[in-house]
């Protein structure tokens, strides 16, 4: 509704034709603020909707660590992608016909993975899961890990990247931080690092098993 000033002042005939003008201009401008007002509210709540989704974490986890062995060792051990320097791994079967891998972990879950790329000049691996019983909390999961010669020394430094689906949560991050974190460790002490001695790196989660994280 109009306030009651402006009513009067449109009905009065004693003003003059630039406060008629005004008059006009002022119910105008009321009318516009008092139906827009809920398409801007709409409008913020939407900007702030759009806010809260560009902040969600990003499915992008990187961890790395130096492993005491020559990369070129690591990188066979990891370019077979049979995962036998992971204890939680308890069987692998390659089915040749579908071009993928099962992996059964020592907690029954089991994952079935595709190898996407592989590369003896850049050392590196890439896979991707596709099922896993129980179900990933994500979507998707592409693993990529590469093996990085220390020219200083007889070292490796390893990374391993993941990329979630969009439906990756903050939780799933940190899941697959330690584990790649305890994968590095078993790596190396698989290829004979000292026992309790953490290998550095920045986070976890086993090879296909990282993604039901």
């Amino acid at each position: 509704m109009l306030p009651n000033h402006l009513i009067v002042a449109c009905r009065s005939g004693e003003h003059s034709h630039s406060k008629r003008s005004f008059c006009f201009a002022s119910v105008i401008i009321f009318a516009l603020v008092f139906w827009l007002a809920p398409i801007r509210l709409c409008c913020f709540q939407s900007f702030v909707a759009c806010g809260a989704v560009m902040a969600q974490v990003s499915p992008h986890q990187y961890s790395s660590a130096v492993i005491e062995a020559p990369a070129e060792g690591v990188f066979e051990l990891v370019k077979a992608m049979n995962f036998k320097w992971l204890h939680t791994v308890s069987k692998v079967e390659k089915d040749s016909s579908s071009d993928t891998i099962n992996i059964c972990y020592s907690d029954n879950t089991i994952q079935k993975i595709r190898q996407l790329g592989y590369s003896a000049l850049d050392m590196s691996v890439t896979w991707e899961v596709i099922e896993s019983e129980p179900a990933a909390p994500t979507f998707s999961a592409v693993h990529t890990i590469q093996c990085h010669r220390i020219t200083t020394s007889s070292q490796c430094f390893l990374s391993w990247t993941t990329d979630f689906s969009s439906d990756c949560t903050v939780a799933v991050v940190e899941d697959a931080k330690w584990k790649k974190t305890d994968a590095f460790q078993q790596l190396q002490d698989f290829l004979g690092g000292r026992p309790g001695k953490r290998t550095g790196g920045s986070g976890g989660e086993p090879p296909a098993k990282s993604a039901k994280a």
